[in-house]
């Protein structure tokens, strides 16, 4: 699952965000001197993207986070994060955003869970508390969710031949 979302998670950079974010933030996600991880599911939300609770207010130049993601793929490791959230909740869905959250601002607390699996790896949760994050870095517009929409059912696809994958390696080795 990892390096499938990373893959994803760095193409949405490239593709979505101003010239000026891809400059800062493209060169050490491809080199893997940085990690990107993708700040989607939401406790009480899943994958549902309609029911996000995360929420950005916007104030001068800079947006106040505030949310909690969980079960975050890297998200221990990871220097800047996908976080998605709610710029406009009176719009439902179409209220939803994405902002790029820099992981080492005040206000972030990540927890690191103990799996069984996937430890090289690993998840976490991220909680965000009255995080300012300039508005520059928005990407796409404020409610603009086309690549969203199109990011999930790309993942759900990298997850199924994942799978599908895993478990033909499973199956081998009890054949052996």
């Amino acid at each position: 699952m990892g390096f499938s979302i990373m893959l994803g998670v760095i193409a949405n950079v490239l593709a979505w965000a101003t010239k000026e974010l891809q400059e800062e933030w493209a060169p050490p996600l491809i080199s893997g001197e940085k990690m990107m991880c993708y700040g989607f599911t939401e406790p009480d939300a899943g994958s549902d993207v309609a029911a996000l609770k995360s929420t950005a207010v916007r104030d001068g130049d800079y947006y106040v986070l505030n949310g909690e993601k969980t079960s975050l793929t890297a998200a221990d490791k990871a220097h800047i994060c996908q976080f998605f959230c709610k710029t406009n909740p009176a719009a439902g869905i179409r209220g939803i955003s994405l902002i790029l959250l820099p992981l080492e601002r005040p206000g972030i607390e990540r927890t690191r869970f103990d799996d069984m699996g996937w430890h090289a790896i690993g998840r976490a949760s991220i909680a965000v508390n009255n995080v300012r994050v300039p508005v520059r870095n928005l990407v796409g517009g404020e409610g603009d969710i086309r690549f969203l929409l199109t990011e999930l059912d790309n993942y759900r696809v990298f997850l199924a031949i994942q799978s599908l994958g895993l478990a033909q390696a499973s199956i081998d080795d009890a054949m052996e």
